[in-house]
């Protein structure tokens, strides 16, 4: 029997960009390479997505610097790394409706230093069971160099002609380690109360908004609950998008927990649709899009 997606097909405002329909294709680490260099089988992948009719198509993510970086997926550290992305992204827009969107990455403690040669940086030296290294502990100007960085690589997908960019505040990654109490034990004004917490991320996001220009939507993506003992649940991941919303973002997209969970989030036997109640308790905290 035929069903008629009405919502499903309706354009959606997202800051500046109007996307055509609210199909949502997430940024997702595919591995397609050993080098942080954007190759032909990534262009490859996402031409196939963007003429299947996604209104909104997640490139990437990518490494904004090396440090926080991962093995096998590309980078925006360097202008040198803008070309191949622009190419795609310049064919994409000419031959198919779907706006584009990528996501920026800093591993923090979830790093391999084994691969890069740098040891992981983070907002407290606590131990990583997925690095298997204790990072170590961010000063004033690691913090202040890494927010250039989000900068940088969000200056440079405007650049490349990207419609959306959003950071990774989710999976246990950096922005999430400064968020969290498990792995935040700082006493300065990056850590301590949530307010202090929220900081670094809420930064991240003002000075991606600084530099994104009048075309460019700004957006973070959010673990809606930490899934870890001592970690963050919906409440207060929801009052961190709240905070968010304040600082410049133009959309919310929710993911399940951190990496370093026991629970199930991408496996095929998660059920369809298994966490839209993670989603839907940010959305009643935001007037922003929630994907």
């Amino acid at each position: 029997k035929f069903m008629k997606f009405v919502k499903l097909f309706e354009p959606l405002k997202v800051g500046p960009v109007i996307v055509p329909n609210r199909i949502v294709m997430p940024a997702m680490g595919l591995h397609f390479g050993d080098t942080y260099d954007f190759t032909d089988r990534y262009k490859a992948f996402y031409r196939e997505r963007a003429h299947g009719g996604v209104g909104l198509l997640g490139i990437g993510p990518l490494a904004i610097d090396l440090v926080g970086s991962a093995p096998g997926l590309p980078g925006i550290f360097e202008d040198r790394q803008i070309g191949p992305i622009k190419e795609l992204i310049d064919e994409l827009h000419r031959d198919t409706q779907a706006k584009l969107g990528t996501q920026l990455f800093q591993m923090g403690r979830s790093a391999f230093g084994q691969l890069t040669g740098l040891q992981p940086i983070a907002p407290s030296p606590v131990y990583s069971r997925i690095s298997r290294q204790m990072p170590r502990e961010m000063t004033g100007t690691d913090i202040k160099e890494v927010q250039e960085a989000f900068a940088q690589a969000t200056r440079r997908c405007r650049e490349a002609g990207f419609d959306y960019v959003e950071a990774v505040g989710c999976t246990g990654y950096l922005i999430s380690q400064f968020l969290s109490p498990v792995t935040n034990r700082r006493t300065d004004a990056y850590g301590g109360s949530l307010a202090n917490r929220m900081r670094f991320g809420l930064e991240v996001i003002g000075k991606m908004k600084a530099v994104a220009g009048p075309d460019m939507a700004i957006g973070i993506r959010v673990a809606g609950n930490d899934f870890i003992e001592g970690g963050h649940g919906n409440d207060e991941q929801a009052l961190f998008c709240a905070e968010a919303e304040r600082a410049g973002a133009d959309a919310i997209n929710v993911t399940g927990g951190w990496h370093e969970t026991n629970i199930p989030q991408l496996t095929a036997n998660v059920p369809p649709g298994a966490y839209v109640y993670l989603a839907r308790g940010i959305k009643e905290k935001v007037g922003i899009p929630v994907f």
